[in-house]
C-alpha cells in the first residue's frame, strides 16, 4: 500500500513551469521582507491560518517532516521549510497561544495585508485558495507537488517522497520516463 501511495503521489508531479512569485511578507519583528524560493533549494511552503482546524492538524505533520529533514545530512542546505501565516484578520486566538499549541520549529512569515500575498500566490499558480496549502517547490522555484490536506494523510512521509524525488534530479526523471 505504501508503494502504491508513493507512486500515486509522484504521478501527480506538476509539469507546468509556473514559478512561485516573490511575495511581500512580514517577519516576526513585523518588518517587511520580500520572499522568493532560494535557487538550488527544494522548498516546502505551507500556507495556514490560526483559525483553520485543518491547519492545526497539518502543521504538526509538516513539523515532523522538518525535524526528519534536519536529521538528514545529505539534505543540509538543500531543503527548506517555510510557514506562510495568512488570513490574520480572522484570528481569534492570540498568535503566541497558537504557536504554543502547534509548536512549529520551522520559520514562519506573515501575510498581514488581507491575504494579498496568498491570493497572489494561488492566482499565479492557478490553485484554489484553500487552507492549508502545502507546496513542494523545486530548485528552480517551480511548484512540482501540491499536497492535499486530510486527517488520514501521512504528510510527513508524502513530503519526504516528494522532496527525495526532486533532490534525485535528472537521473530520477530519466528513470520515470522508462
Amino acid at each position: 500500500l505504501r508503494a502504491e501511495n508513493r507512486a500515486a503521489l509522484l504521478a501527480r508531479r506538476q509539469t507546468r513551469e509556473l514559478a512561485v512569485p516573490s511575495l511581500s511578507l512580514e517577519d516576526a519583528r513585523l518588518q517587511t521582507v520580500e520572499w522568493a524560493p532560494t535557487p538550488g533549494v527544494v522548498t516546502v511552503l505551507v500556507a495556514f491560518s490560526t483559525w483553520c482546524p485543518h491547519c492545526k492538524s497539518e502543521l504538526p505533520r509538516v513539523n515532523d517532516f522538518f525535524r526528519a529533514a534536519q536529521q538528514r545530512r545529505a539534505w543540509s542546505g538543500r531543503v527548506a521549510v517555510l510557514g506562510l501565516r495568512t488570513a490574520v484578520e480572522r484570528e481569534r486566538l492570540p498568535y503566541d497561544t497558537f504557536l504554543a499549541l502547534t509548536r512549529p520549529e520551522f520559520p514562519i512569515l506573515t501575510d498581514s495585508a488581507w491575504s494579498l500575498a496568498f491570493t497572489q500566490l494561488t492566482r499565479t499558480l492557478g490553485l484554489r485558495a484553500e487552507l492549508p496549502t502545502v507546496l513542494v517547490i523545486d530548485q528552480a522555484g517551480v511548484v512540482r507537488f501540491v499536497l492535499e490536506a486530510g486527517d488520514y494523510r501521512d504528510t510527513a512521509r508524502e513530503l519526504d517522497w516528494a522532496v527525495s524525488d526532486l533532490l534525485a534530479g535528472p537521473a530520477a526523471d530519466n528513470r520515470r520516463e522508462r
